[in-house]
């Protein structure tokens, strides 16, 4: 299936709502969220995120997530990504050939990503604020990626049983025993 620009936005502003509660805590409600594909591109070493110039000409920090080419989730842990704006951008990064429209894409490294981490008391902000959302909550069944809340997040990452899936929470509560 071709994604059209319909089905990219309506995917991008799926995969925003999943992170909106941590741009929030960041004090960035309005940030630059693009979804990407990090790939390998001919002639360099690593991975890249191709990014129009469009994307990266306002010198503001942008946020992605790893997608697929249908724009869906490549990180099993949904882990949002910050690229610092930077005004050389032209220079540092590779470019590729210009489009039909004459736009190119910039390829930023995937080493220059900075993955979002928010320390326990921001974390306990998002919990404290997701404890009144109707959660389906099936303890004795495993859940699909895409109903991963907020709350399941934090917990995974404090790793502290704080979810409202009993499984889950044991699983954590496993997890803290075994040694390092």
């Amino acid at each position: 299936m071709a994604n059209t620009k319909i089905d990219r936005a309506t995917k991008t502003a799926e995969l925003r709502k999943r992170h909106q509660p941590i741009f929030e805590a960041l004090g960035e409600p309005k940030a630059v969220f693009i979804p990407k594909m990090v790939h390998h591109i001919k002639g360099h070493q690593g991975l890249y995120a191709g990014f129009f110039e469009s994307e990266l000409k306002h010198l503001e920090d942008v946020y992605t997530q790893m997608v697929d080419i249908e724009m869906d989730s490549e990180d099993e842990e949904n882990r949002l990504f910050k690229i610092r704006a930077n005004a050389h951008f032209r220079e540092e990064y590779p470019a590729s050939q210009p489009n039909m429209n004459g736009d190119c894409r910039y390829f930023v490294p995937f080493d220059e990503f900075e993955e979002v981490k928010l320390n326990k008391p921001m974390l306990s902000t998002i919990i404290a604020e997701t404890e009144t959302l109707d959660i389906p909550n099936d303890p004795d069944k495993d859940m699909p990626m895409e109903q991963m809340t907020m709350r399941d997040y934090a917990a995974i990452h404090m790793k502290e049983p704080v979810s409202l899936k009993s499984w889950l929470n044991d699983i954590i509560k496993e997890s803290n025993l075994k040694p390092f």
